[in-house]
C-alpha cells in the first residue's frame, strides 16, 4: 500500500506544476508505466496457469467418466 499513498503524493505534484521539476513527472509517469506493465504481465502468467490447469482438469475427469 505504500506504492499507492506514494502514487497519489505525485499525481497531486502533478496537479501542481511548481510542486515539482519536470524530471520528477517524468520518473512517474515511467515508474507508472512500468508498474502497470508488470500487473499485465503477472494477470496474463495467471491466465495462462489457469488455463492450463483447468485443460489438466478436464482431461482428468474424462478418464474418470471413460
Amino acid at each position: 500500500m505504500l506504492y499507492a499513498r506514494e502514487n497519489a503524493f505525485y499525481v497531486v505534484t502533478w496537479l501542481h506544476p511548481s510542486a515539482k521539476p519536470l524530471f520528477m513527472r517524468v520518473l512517474t509517469v515511467t515508474t507508472n508505466f512500468f508498474y502497470v506493465v508488470t500487473l499485465w504481465l503477472q494477470w496474463l502468467h495467471l491466465l495462462k496457469q489457469q488455463r492450463s490447469l483447468g485443460s489438466k482438469i478436464t482431461k482428468n475427469s474424462d478418464k474418470l467418466l471413460k
